[in-house]
């Protein structure tokens, strides 16, 4: 091999890249070899289902080898593998439900993306939701309080290694704070929130992505995390001691800054990051690669730095095993979800009778190309499904469903003006006070069928 070959063949291993769709096409297959890319996240558009996303990975390891194949499966509405899975709950429902289901719940995430050849989950979120008018985590967290994400952060990385995928806690150096989405800004944290990654660490966590992120009290500078030097090899290498694989967000947010990708890469490479991550845009995929390989050359990259980082990512590369997608999986889920439900108040109440109930479903995403909305709204469908009413003259009982009314004003005040009995939150549990007026409160913590089951069954009573 060639000194240039070579060093290409460590840059590509220092690179991640998304895959365009559900199958390996030419372009894509040429564009990996050309620049020896050596891994792959993919996105619900490249995993339609289990056999399809199966064929994908096994396409991609013929032709590279062994390789990181990754994807956010964290579980609520951030899940890429969607058809033929188990639906995993929340981040913030499995913190309500305690440490013990949420390692049994990442072993089955962890299982199920071996099963499809997937070897990385970018999971989990180790970000404390301190700002309930955070837009971008969220339900994403596993609470708003450090200890418990701490230790369910614990618990995450001990189910992943005990399924044998490997684990990637983000977004440090904590993204709960802030009231912007780095996907479109550079939010500014105030107070990061190190102790959760420190946690993780202790606990073996693989990889660590850095967000784009300023943070003045880590770096005065203000440029992202994930381009500082101070935070990403200062901070996370040396103070908290970390050794594996530090990885970045994807470069293609609005928070990286944008402008000249490949410049972006090397100083995110200068900073501490061993993996750059692209997810979109093939034309960037070239540049960077091509900026890597010649900033080693000028020597701005020195050899020996590449090689380390090289060496880090590879020690993952093999990672892997047998996985399966169990039915057994769904009673794993079952059981976090029935722990996490909880009566905020009322319970004297309930249950309520479900044929007497009407069930009123607000700040659900825009639906589009279909005359019955109801047919695309989870609870709507659950509650048809339970025979609750379907008009609200005809029902004693009236439950509204919320999804964040606490920091949405025009949520919260269709909420109030519809006065109901049960206040359903779906989303962020501080609906509840938000709507003081409803002598019943149950907080769901997102609206999958396992969630919406064990919320109706307090509502209402087991199902027959």
């Amino acid at each position: 091999m060639t000194a240039d070959r070579r060093v290409e063949k460590l840059v590509g291993r220092c690179l991640m890249v998304g895959a365009p769709g559900p199958v390996l096409t030419d372009d894509f297959a040429r564009l990996l070899d050309l620049h020896q890319i050596g891994n792959v996240i993919l996105f619900g558009r490249s995993t339609p289902d289990p056999e399809s996303t199966r064929r994908l990975t096994s396409s991609l390891r013929a032709l590279r080898g062994p390789m990181l194949i990754a994807a956010d499966q964290e579980g609520g509405r951030v899940q890429r593998l969607v058809n033929g899975v188990t639906r995993l709950p929340s981040a913030m429902a499995l913190g309500a439900a305690g440490p013990e289901h949420v390692e049994a719940v990442c072993r089955v995430a962890g299982a199920e993306l071996l099963a499809v050849g997937i070897n990385m989950n970018l999971a989990p979120v180790l970000d404390v939701n301190s700002n309930l008018d955070n837009p971008v985590i969220g339900t994403r967290a596993f609470g708003s309080e450090r200890e418990p994400v701490k230790a369910c952060g614990r618990a995450a990385v001990r189910g992943y290694r005990r399924a044998g995928v490997v684990s990637c806690g983000k977004h440090f150096p904590g993204h709960g704070s802030t009231v912007l989405d780095s996907h479109l800004a550079l939010p500014t944290i105030e107070e990061p929130e190190l102790e959760p990654f420190a946690a993780a660490i202790e606990e073996g966590v693989d990889a660590i992505m850095v967000g784009h992120l300023a943070i003045p009290s880590l770096d005065p500078e203000g440029v992202p995390a994930s381009l500082s030097r101070k935070i990403s090899t200062e901070v996370l290498r040396e103070s908290l001691g970390f050794q594996g694989v530090v990885c970045t967000d994807c470069l293609e947010m609005e928070g990286a800054g944008g402008g000249d990708y490949g410049e972006l890469a090397i100083r995110a490479f200068l900073a501490g990051s061993d993996l750059i991550l692209l997810s979109h845009t093939t034309a960037r995929y070239t540049a960077v690669a091509e900026a890597m390989a010649a900033a080693v050359e000028s020597g701005r990259i020195s050899l020996r730095r590449l090689e380390a980082s090289a060496g880090r990512v590879a020690a993952l590369q093999g990672r892997g095993g047998e996985g399966r997608i169990d039915p057994d999986h769904r009673g794993v889920v079952d059981a976090a979800a029935r722990a996490a439900v909880q009566v905020l108040r009322g319970r004297d109440r309930l249950p309520l009778d479900a044929s007497r109930t009407h069930v009123v479903s607000l700040g659900s995403r825009p639906l589009s190309n279909v005359e019955d909305g109801r047919d695309r709204d989870p609870l709507l469908r659950a509650a048809r499904a339970r025979g609750c009413a379907d008009s609200a003259a005809a029902a004693e009982h009236l439950v509204v469903g919320t999804r964040r009314a606490s920091v949405d004003d025009d949520q919260l005040a269709a909420a109030r003006a519809l006065r109901p009995e049960v206040v359903l939150a779906l989303d962020l549990p501080q609906d509840a006070d938000a709507i003081a007026d409803a002598p019943v409160a149950i907080a769901a913590y997102g609206d999958s069928d396992p969630l919406l089951a064990a919320a109706f069954d307090l509502l209402f009573g087991p199902a027959a």
